[in-house]
């Protein structure tokens, strides 16, 4: 999550409501609090490895972790509840793409996914893309010297049939490491473009 604090703050300036968190596991989210395991909606828990992989079934998950805090975003008083953007890389890209897809997040106007995968513990962007609305707009970047992640942002490019942007940096960064090559600018200047800037 702290990688993203340059964007986020950037945003935060131009008046947008920006929450930022690490998925179940990541960074500085646990998945147990004292005694308690976090559960999803549905009552399961997550079964994180102790190694921090994702397992399919943990997406799940996840998904409700993202939808919680659309809506928890979308209710806000001080929010534009219909000009939300989801960002990620990685895995992250993943779920947001996958999240866009899902019938919940119509609020959700743009969507960013850094170094995104074709197909990722049971995510299959090849399926959801196409399912993201032609009035959504989407965000996709690779390093141009990471063969599969430019290949996968390429054949994600074609499948969405809304408003796009395509960004190849120079090198073959993955991820969170592709910020470092103008993302970090680029990024928020795309999504106040879209969304329209500021309430």
């Amino acid at each position: 999550r702290s990688r993203w604090f340059p964007i986020a703050l950037h945003l935060a300036g131009r008046g947008c409501a920006v929450l930022a968190l690490d998925l179940r596991g990541h960074g500085e989210s646990p998945t147990q609090v004292g005694n308690v395991d976090l559960h999803s909606a549905d009552g399961s828990a997550p079964r994180l490895s102790s190694t921090g992989t994702v397992e399919p079934r943990d997406v799940r998950v996840m998904l409700d972790d993202l939808r919680n805090a659309v809506s928890y975003l979308a209710i806000k008083g001080e929010v534009d509840g219909g000009r939300l953007a989801i960002v990620g890389a990685g895995f992250g890209g993943d779920l947001a793409l996958a999240a866009a897809a899902e019938p919940w997040s119509e609020a959700v106007r743009c969507i960013v996914a850094v170094s995104p995968s074709l197909e990722d513990r049971g995510l299959d962007a090849v399926a959801e893309v196409p399912r993201i609305g032609k009035g959504r707009a989407l965000f996709l970047a690779a390093g141009h010297g990471d063969a599969a992640g430019a290949a996968a942002v390429a054949r994600l490019a074609k499948l969405h049939r809304g408003p796009q942007e395509v960004f190849l940096a120079d090198g073959d960064q993955r991820g969170l490491d592709l910020l470092s090559s103008g993302l970090i600018r680029k990024i928020p200047e795309w999504v106040l473009n879209t969304i329209g800037g500021a309430k």
